[in-house]
This record gives C-alpha cells, structure tokens and sequence, in this order.
C-alpha cells in the first residue's frame, strides 16, 4: 500500500510546496498575530501581509543555508499531488548558545534572529537540538490524516538526532522519506536533547481566573495534569480544561521535561502572556 505521508527537508521542496510552508506558518490560527508584531517591531514600520510574507521567504531561504536539515517539512498525498502540511525550524547548537539567552528580553527573537537564524547559532558540533514552534495545517487533523501530523514532525527530529533503530522502523512503517531526509539521518551523533523551545499558551486565560497564579505555578499545573494527579479543590481540572492546546502540555505529555520557565520569552505573545519554556527531550 503507497504511503501518503512523507518527510523532507524545506530545500527539496517545489516552489508551490514551500509557498504551503510559509502560509501555514502565517496561519490565523497559527503564528500571524505574533510574526507581524515581531517583525514590525524589529524594523518600526507596518507591514502589508504580503511584505510580510517576502520576509518570510528570506528568512526560510537563510535557514536552508544554515542548517538545511532542520528545516523539516510533513507532506500528505492528496490525489496525485504532494501538498505540504506540516513544518518545524530546528537548529543544532550548543547548550550554552540556549541558556545564555534565558535572561535576555524576547528570547526566542533574540535567538533565532526573528526566526532567520545566523551562523553564531548553529553549531555541527552542538549537544543540544533546539526547536522553535511545529506548524501544522488545522484542516489535517488526525481523523484525515490518520495519525496527528506534530506527533509525526516530532518524531522526525527524534530519528533525525537520535537515529534509534526501533523509532526509525516504526516511522518508517507510515512514512515516505525523502533522499535527502534519508541519507541525514544520525549524522549529528554529538546531541544529547532535544530541546523544544515553546509557549505557555493558555496562561493568560488560566491568569483571569486565577488571578494570583504565577508562570512557574501554572507550568507546575501542566506537569501534574500530564501526569494526573488530582486536587481537592478542582483547580487542576479547570485548569486542565482551559490549557487544553497548551504547547507545553502537549511535550511534558510526550515525555519532555521542563529545563526552565522563561520570562518575556516572546514579547508579543499574548495568549502566554510573553512567557516560555525550555523543555528537554532525553535519548
């Protein structure tokens, strides 16, 4: 049976194919509110949608320079056409190019220069795997698809890092890989985590009902939610019920830890009232 999933590197998609990359990226329900912002502040100016979007070609073209292999891309057969539905921007780099960056203001920007990433980031020699938000097509969901497409995207990177023979069968199962995906697989034998670097979505709600709860309380909250512990006075489940999307439930509950609770991690990012986690995948 013809699989209809497919992994990939950015670089070895069509040009319609990466035009499907850059629009889920800038997806309402995606990160449109947060780019434009980040991008207008970074150069002072309002930008048209379709200036933005310039932007975002650069900054996908300066990725595939540095690290092409972590630009990866999930792709679904649709008919006889490869549309893509899923992206993910990684950079190999070291542990300390990550945590020198925790204290400073708009962490995710500063370190990914907007997204754009530099040649002071990536490191080949590097034990960490950092990566900054999965974007997925909200029209594939897992009843289409068959599976959850960021589980996919995910576990991609895990078999890209840590090239386990177990994951890469069992990926290999349900996925086409490209050559090129293929042939990168386990050639950064030096990384120790992965290290999602992610949002506290869900924090700003969870704020207005609970007026005196911190960003370290509620990431504590999200850890004894995946792991589910109860609590007399409900507050658990009420809080469980509004983080439901959080992006950090969704690592701790695929079995990353969180290394640190970051303050104005991304200043614009409203919904996690600027707030982030570094948290860390183990082999």
């Amino acid at each position: 049976m013809a699989k209809k999933l497919r992994l990939g590197f950015h670089r070895e998609l069509s040009g319609a194919q990466q035009e499907q990359a850059m629009a889920i990226y800038y997806d309402t329900q995606n990160w449109r509110a947060i780019v434009k912002q980040d991008i207008e502040s970074r150069w002072r100016i309002h930008f048209t949608d379709e200036k933005i979007k310039e932007v975002l070609r650069y900054d996908a073209k300066q990725r595939d320079t540095y690290f092409s292999g972590g630009q990866i891309c999930l792709l679904w057969q649709d008919e006889q056409e490869w549309k893509t539905i899923g992206t993910i921007h990684t950079v190999v780099t070291l542990q300390e190019s990550i945590q020198n960056m925790f204290p400073k203001r708009d962490t995710w920007n500063e370190f990914t220069t907007y997204g754009r990433l530099s040649s002071q980031i990536y490191n080949p020699l590097g034990t960490r795997w950092a990566c900054f938000a999965i974007q997925t097509d909200k029209q594939m969901d897992k009843e289409k698809v068959g599976v959850k497409p960021a589980d996919i995207i995910l576990k991609s990177v895990r078999l890209q890092a840590y090239a386990q023979q177990n994951e890469y069968e069992e990926l290999e199962e349900r996925v086409d890989f490209s050559a090129g995906f293929r042939e990168a697989i386990g050639t950064h034998t030096l990384v120790e985590y992965i290290n999602p670097l992610t949002r506290l979505s869900g924090f700003s709600r969870c704020k207005e009902k609970f007026r005196e709860l911190s960003a370290q309380e509620y990431a504590s909250c999200i850890e004894r939610i995946v792991r589910k512990e109860v609590d007399e006075s409900g507050r658990l489940q009420e809080i469980s019920e509004i983080a439901k999307t959080c992006s950090l439930r969704y690592h701790l509950s695929r079995g990353a830890r969180i290394e640190k609770v970051i303050e104005e991690f991304r200043v614009h990012d409203a919904a996690s009232l600027g707030y982030g986690a570094s948290v860390l995948y183990a082999r």
